[in-house]
């Protein structure tokens, strides 16, 4: 998973925080995505 993948993933979140479609996506893809957001 390169940055801009996460970053695009990170944004697309945080702007459809409330839909419960993001349940599909796994706690590890989500840690792993916010500790790199977080890295940087």
């Amino acid at each position: 998973m390169t940055l801009h993948n996460a970053r695009t993933l990170f944004t697309r979140e945080r702007m459809d925080w409330n839909r419960p479609h993001l349940n599909w996506m796994p706690r590890k893809l989500y840690r792993l995505a916010r500790e790199a957001m977080g890295r940087r």
